[in-house]
């Protein structure tokens, strides 16, 4: 279990989630948002990521199941500038993970986040993973969970 590092929070960017959840996100715990196809994670992942980009904080958007262009037309559609966002630290990635084994796939996502720093890293699509690998989907997604935890 991620043990928050401090209060602080993050604004989730939606400001009556905000108020139910005591202000936002506590920093440094991890949180998973379910829900059915077409239900809007993706939407508010980005503009989770968007906002805290426009609020001075790295953040990484992996999608695993849509390609940074459907992402981008998404964002436009919602009025972001995507280039500006990323000159700001928004850094978009698309992985497709049934090309590569889990351990090939968090050992290449370990290596991107040593690299990017985030401090928003939302991972959109993990059904993904449960279709592929349920047997393994307990493990994989502690193992995720763990890459986002930093030595104080």
């Amino acid at each position: 279990m991620i043990s928050p590092t401090s209060t602080d929070r993050i604004s989730s960017g939606v400001p009556g989630l905000d108020q139910r959840i005591g202000g936002g996100f506590l920093k440094g715990t991890a949180t998973i948002l379910s829900g059915a196809a077409g239900s809007g994670k993706t939407t508010f992942g980005f503009q989770f990521s968007a906002q805290g980009v426009l609020h001075g904080q790295n953040s990484m958007l992996c999608s695993l199941e849509e390609s940074a262009g459907e992402i981008r037309v998404m964002a436009k559609s919602l009025g972001f500038d995507v280039n500006e966002l990323e000159k700001k630290g928004l850094h978009l990635l698309s992985w497709i993970p049934e090309n590569q084994s889990p351990d090939a796939f968090i050992s290449a996502l370990a290596s991107r986040i040593e690299a990017v720093r985030p401090s928003i890293l939302i991972l959109d699509g993990l059904s993904t993973f449960e279709h592929l690998y349920k047997q393994e989907m307990y493990s994989i997604t502690k193992r995720l969970v763990n890459l986002t935890e930093r030595p104080a």
